[in-house]
């Protein structure tokens, strides 16, 4: 390893033991995922950088998340709760209140909601398509987090709460699960696990109450879109190293 990546490695063991002390179950999972980047890269020297890049990047994107959306609140004063509730005839919120009164299904919802970065992690470390599926999510998270200042939502678990993140419209979370799918590990049972979870995820950001129908539904699109945009490349790319025309 280089000097770079031991003191990026440094700062990484730092950042999980502080936020394993003080960080939210979500903060928890994602580091979960970050050791997991760093283990590939430790088996997998020629993908070092990018591996551990990739694991840095994780608890980057955790500690600014608060803030980020803290100012996306106070650029939304009048969130869109009442309008998703009703465009799905308030299904989510009784989906959500079902969950609530059932221990075992709430504890599942939890740990599957909360644990989506470690399986993004997870594809990230064993695809052999490690660089399009990374700058596809961070396209993803730059799009939808202008979504959210457009489309303002805060979910049933916290429609009553105005400093509440609004964090909803499209389901960043299930948006970044379906695009590791398809394109993470193309091994037959790593795509099945990563299809799985997708899955799971879809059903988790209903039942906690954390996303409206309307927001599932909205992914799909949404993530079709952003793959899209990542795999474009402007007229001046595809010009610029054609080669020249010889004469005869």
């Amino acid at each position: 390893m280089t000097r770079l990546d031991r003191i990026a490695c440094a700062a990484l063991v730092a950042a999980v033991m502080l936020l394993c002390a003080l960080g939210s179950p979500v903060m928890r999972w994602g580091l979960a995922g970050s050791v997991v980047l760093l283990l590939q890269a430790w088996s997998k020297p020629e993908s070092r950088g990018e591996l551990i890049a990739l694991a840095v990047l994780v608890p980057t994107v955790l500690f600014l998340s608060a803030p980020v959306n803290m100012l996306i609140v106070h650029l939304t004063p009048h969130p869109l709760d009442a309008v998703f509730d009703a465009a799905d005839f308030g299904l989510s919120t009784m989906i959500f209140r079902w969950t609530l009164a059932h221990d075992a299904a709430w504890r599942i919802t939890s740990v599957v909601y909360e644990s989506e970065l470690l399986a993004v992690a997870f594809a990230l470390a064993t695809t052999d398509n490690r660089r399009r599926l990374a700058k596809t999510l961070v396209i993803g998270l730059g799009l939808g987090l202008l979504c959210f200042i457009v489309l303002p939502a805060r979910g049933p678990a916290f429609a009553h709460d105005p400093q509440a993140f609004r964090n909803c419209m499209p389901s960043l979370h299930f948006t970044g699960m379906y695009i590791a799918w398809r394109l993470g590990p193309k091994r037959l049972l790593l795509r099945m696990f990563t299809g799985a979870f997708a899955a799971a995820t879809g059903a988790a950001i209903i039942m906690s109450g954390q996303h409206y129908l309307l927001d599932l539904v909205a992914a799909f699109p949404f993530a079709y879109a952003v793959m899209a945009v990542s795999d474009w490349t402007p007229a001046w790319r595809r010009t610029r190293y054609r080669p020249a025309a010889t004469s005869v």
